[in-house]
């Protein structure tokens, strides 16, 4: 038990080790996000005061569209709501898991960034499942504005509704508007989301 102590000793050390630049400190992990731009979007020095986006992706086990709208969907929206505005969910399958269907959706929030965003979000994925490996910059002065990932694998997942596998969901900045205001994410396949 000793050594589990140890080791989370030294992750929270590393987490909280800071470098100082022109006397302010920041985060080292600040810059290594896991966070996707748009190409060509331009660098940003201010920050963020637009709109912001949650992005889910979320695969179910299931191989059968009819099956996926009739029982999972209803059972999943029934926690979650509707992430997709009513504009309804982009299905795909992918060849990598034939068992499995994903489901994508771009939920808008209008206006700046807000704790009552990240408490809304989390309040969700909660309901949904109990672990989750989250991962974030909560800065809301960065020019590439506040950042949260959230990703959950299920081992085993159950055939129970929602049979939920894997799921990655992402609050971020909606950059569309500093490329055309009409750009939308797209999924394997090409289809906007």
């Amino acid at each position: 038990m000793g050594s589990l102590n140890h080791k989370l000793a030294q992750q929270e050390s590393r987490r909280l080790d800071r470098t100082v630049e022109g006397g302010h400190e920041r985060s080292m992990m600040s810059e290594d996000m896991p966070q996707l731009f748009y190409p060509g979007m331009p660098e940003r020095t201010e920050p963020w005061t637009g709109d912001y986006e949650i992005l889910w992706s979320i695969y179910i086990r299931c191989n059968n569209r009819q099956k996926l709208r009739r029982v999972h969907i209803p059972a999943l929206e029934a926690i979650i709501g509707q992430p997709h505005g009513g504009r309804g969910w982009v299905i795909e399958k992918e060849n990598d898991n034939p068992g499995e269907l994903r489901l994508m959706a771009t939920e808008i929030l209008a206006g700046s960034y807000s704790d009552a965003m990240l408490l809304s979000l989390l309040r969700k994925l909660y309901a949904l499942r109990p672990h989750w490996h989250l991962t974030a910059r909560l800065n809301a002065e960065h020019p590439r504005g506040v950042y949260i990932m959230a990703t959950y694998a299920e081992k085993e997942p159950s055939s129970a509704a929602p049979a939920v596998s894997n799921i990655m969901v992402e609050l971020q900045p909606d950059f569309s508007c500093l490329i055309d205001g009409t750009t939308s994410h797209h999924s394997g396949s090409g289809k906007a989301f």
